[in-house]
């Protein structure tokens, strides 16, 4: 009698709420199907289930992932359709996807299972609930293989990259005298695997004075670098071509892009900069989003320049301090010679302070017109910055028409000195 009440109770929920979920089927496969060592590649995960029905919690086992050979991420649903199969029946097909990597070759056969929640929407009359119940499923085995790079054909300093990219280059300027500043700039990117490679520079010059590259993008597919180059001379028409090499895995074989080369015209023009500047170049070479900030240091010159206006307070304060020790040795036994020879030691000290406050005054002169400052008392000398009409400087010696100065602690040769 027992069995029979459970029988017709099992009957009755059977009609309200219908048969349980399941997953039907499923399979694994990659994208694309030939897959090389650090190729990023997609694996998949096509499941059909009973119409309905949604999976959450997925674990995907039966794949040898090891993070020293094969990394992929945890799977994700990427779409979800309704099929029909069969004259009077519909599923869910539902697709997974996880990206994965090799770093070296592998060929396995895989036998994969998936373990997920399956929920299914029960309806009793009026009502209707989400029911959860665990899935195991065995999927159809695969074979999982990764080849290494080819060996023929691979250039000579090949980085590993694999994939697609470009580059390319600019100068901050094309039109130059000697000395001037010029900036490359060179920027790589793509799609694939990059690496850990270093953003390719051109070849060195000796026509060229040449500081170390910047990279101020560093992320996984761009990389973008800045670097200094100073023509020495008017030979120096010329930074040579960039290239980059990488393996191509549409085509099956290696390419390499270049950007280059970059010609340099040289001019007679003045410079025509009205502010008074100075030329700054920046050689840090950390990298990626922590980049430091350089230390910011302060020339000798800054210190001279300093000093030197300190000096009618620096005599005033010693004749103090002078006054005062010989004040405290002579109190007690001979108070009024201490006393008076402090005064006079102070009356002194400030009168030399006066003196070479006069003095510093009269060093000082006012510039009638711009001036470009350079590094030697010649007209073809490097400009090192420009100052304009008001400005105060401090003449420090004279070589002929040619007069050095001091600017705020900038220091150089300007031409007639007034």
């Amino acid at each position: 009698m027992k069995r029979f009440a459970r029988a017709v109770c099992l009957a009755l929920l059977a009609v309200g709420y219908g048969w349980a979920g399941e997953i039907i089927e499923g399979r694994v496969f990659t994208v694309p199907e030939r897959i090389y060592v650090n190729q990023p590649f997609e694996l998949r995960c096509e499941l059909v289930v009973t119409f309905g029905c949604e999976v959450e919690d997925i674990r995907l086992t039966g794949i040898p992932v090891d993070s020293d050979a094969l990394i992929v991420e945890p799977m994700r649903k990427v779409s979800q359709t309704r099929e029909a199969r069969g004259a009077n029946r519909s599923v869910t097909v539902i697709l997974l996807s996880a990206e994965g990597r090799a770093k070296r070759p592998v060929d396995t056969a895989c036998s994969p299972a998936l373990s997920c929640s399956l929920l299914e929407r029960r309806t009793s009359g009026f009502f209707s609930h989400w029911a959860m119940s665990p899935q195991r499923k065995a999927l159809s085995p695969f074979l999982l293989k990764i080849e290494p790079l080819p060996e023929a054909g691979r250039p000579d300093g090949f980085s590993g990259a694999i994939g697609q990219f470009r580059l390319s280059g600019a100068l901050s300027q094309q039109n130059v005298r000697p000395q001037d500043i010029v900036t490359l700039t060179v920027r790589l990117s793509g799609s694939g695997w990059l690496g850990e490679g270093a953003t390719p520079t051109p070849p060195a010059s000796e026509l060229f004075k040449i500081y170390p590259a910047k990279t101020v993008v560093h992320e996984p597919l761009r990389r973008t670098t800045e670097q200094v180059w100073i023509p020495m001379s008017t030979n120096a028409t010329e930074i040579g071509k960039v290239t980059f090499s990488y393996f191509n895995p549409q085509s099956g074989r290696y390419e390499t892009v270049q950007a280059g080369p970059f010609r340099l015209t040289f001019t007679d023009r003045p410079e025509t900069n009205a502010v008074s500047t100075v030329k700054v170049i920046q050689t840090d070479l950390t990298k990626g989003s922590g980049d430091s900030v350089p230390a910011v240091g302060i020339s000798l010159a800054q210190v001279n320049q300093s000093v030197r206006h300190s000096r009618p307070l620096l005599a005033v304060a010693a004749s103090v301090l002078i006054a005062l020790f010989v004040l405290f040795t002579m109190i007690g036994r001979h108070t009024v010679w201490g006393i008076v020879s402090a005064a006079l030691l102070i009356g002194i000290g400030c009168a030399v302070g006066a003196a070479m406050n006069r003095q510093e005054r009269h060093d000082v002169q006012t510039l009638s017109r711009r001036c470009e400052v350079r590094f030697a008392p010649s007209a073809r000398s490097v400009t090192l910055f420009t100052l304009n009409p008001g400005v105060e400087v401090v003449p420090l010696e004279r070589a002929g028409e040619w007069t050095r100065i001091d600017a705020d602690g900038r220091r150089g040769w300007i031409e007639r000195m007034e």
